[in-house]
């Protein structure tokens, strides 16, 4: 498979994921966006629709501005994880995991406008620490829930992020890091080379 077929590949999944959120997000908006868990769960979709709107207008336009849309959506996640998880499991978080969340967002949401060889790639290894540090505390909680004061279909659902938490990890990886590409528009077409090796995208 050549490098244009690559991009293009990714280009379709990414616009499928698009898609397919903003269904979602439709049905439950539908159902009462100001609910309380509808509310948090909205938030964690227009998260990950601003990660991908960001990678689509990235890929497409191949302007490196966009890359800000796309660390600032990595560093609102596990903020968007940990809020979702209080919903489900109607309990607050400790003040100390509130904290770390709350800190690490700060600190990734400001410097996000801050790309390049300068910062790169420690602030992606740094980013992808902080997201996988978030999914494990939420992990923990969802873990040590008090199943007695939840319903089976509740514990199923929590069980399930719980599940999901998992797998979030390698998709993390994936999204803060990959091989480094460029991209360039003409009025007939668009051309694309890959190169090896590892840039922010």
């Amino acid at each position: 498979m050549n490098a244009g077929a690559v991009v293009l590949v990714q280009l379709y999944l990414w616009l499928a994921a698009l898609a397919g959120l903003f269904v979602v997000h439709q049905m439950v908006a539908a159902r009462g966006p100001w609910q309380p868990l509808n509310r948090r769960f909205l938030f964690g979709l227009r998260v990950t629709i601003l990660l991908f709107a960001g990678r689509v207008l990235l890929l497409l336009t191949g302007i490196a501005a966009f890359r800000i849309l796309v660390l600032l959506a990595a560093a609102l996640i596990p903020l968007a994880v940990l809020l979702l998880t209080e919903g489900l499991l109607r309990r607050h978080a400790p003040v100390a995991f509130k904290v770390v969340i709350a800190t690490g967002t700060v600190v990734f949401g400001i410097g996000a406008p801050w790309y390049g060889d300068s910062i790169d790639p420690a602030r992606l290894y740094g980013l992808l620490a902080f997201q996988t540090l978030g999914f494990g505390l939420s992990g923990y909680l969802v873990l040590t829930r008090d199943r007695a004061g939840l319903g089976p279909q509740e514990n199923r659902m929590v069980g399930r992020l719980g599940l999901s938490l998992i797998l979030l990890v390698p998709m993390a990886a994936a999204i803060s890091c990959c091989w480094r590409w460029h991209c360039r528009c003409s009025s007939r077409r668009l051309q694309c080379w890959c190169f090896a090796g590892w840039r922010s995208v």
